[in-house]
């Protein structure tokens, strides 16, 4: 493939934040605590969340941080179910969960391999509080963060993913995005870069806009972009 940039997203890509869910829920709930419930009121927040994001996603204008929406999320699904928790430290709670997700056991190789051959860059949907303990452990050649471009993956007006084609000054076919999400595949494709799905959980794709490939792994995107790798390099 001929590509002279790799970007690439953070969350359920490059660190596993679900590995913490029932962390998180435990401490919401506390004695209330059960895995059936801490599955039932989680999911009842994601669809919450991401239609709220979703929303968010489609403005051009009036940007609102990941924060912001998750605490309105937190404080419907509180309020529908009768927890008495205190919604913006709920969301304060699921910022610092995102901060310390830890990598998928081919986040590291992946990252050393391909920097030997391409500038990889991080595309993250989030606020900054949530990528910086990332960003000292793995180097990136740029970092894009939708707080600080006041703009989404998939905002129309394709400001995030134009921001990385107009720094690296190339045209957008030689760049790819690898990503786990709808928001990464349609920004991708909205500005005209190669969508990479990466389908760790062989999900079904339900969406119009379809991704220009599809891997299992990070080992798999490597090898899209003609890059072998053999070994996994575990974090200590």
């Amino acid at each position: 493939m001929d590509f002279s940039v790799v970007c690439i997203d953070m969350f359920q890509t490059l660190v596993d934040v679900n590995s913490r869910r029932h962390l998180f829920w435990h401490e919401v709930l506390q004695e209330k605590y059960s895995e059936r419930l801490a599955e039932e009121y989680s999911a009842s927040w994601v669809e919450l969340f991401n239609e709220r994001f979703n929303d968010a996603a489609r403005l051009s204008s009036g940007f609102a941080t990941v924060k912001s929406i998750a605490a309105i999320c937190f404080d419907k699904v509180f309020t529908k179910t009768g927890l008495t928790f205190d919604s913006e430290h709920a969301a304060q709670m699921w910022i610092d969960e995102h901060k310390l997700a830890p990598p998928y056991d081919d986040t590291k190789v992946f990252l050393q391999s391909v920097s030997a051959y391409f500038p990889v860059c991080l595309v993250s949907d989030a606020d900054d509080e949530m990528i910086w303990p990332h960003l000292e452990k793995y180097q990136f050649d740029m970092v894009f963060i939708s707080e600080r471009f006041k703009a989404y993956k998939n905002t129309p007006d394709g400001k995030l993913f134009r921001a990385v084609i107009n720094h690296y000054q190339t045209v957008p076919q030689k760049v790819i995005h690898i990503g786990d999400g709808y928001n990464d595949i349609g920004g991708a494709n909205r500005v005209g870069i190669t969508a990479c799905w990466l389908n760790r959980d062989r999900r079904k794709w339900n969406h119009n806009v379809k991704p220009n490939h599809e891997v299992a792994s990070l080992i798999e995107a490597a090898s899209l972009l003609g890059i072998q790798v053999n070994n996994i390099i575990r974090d200590d």
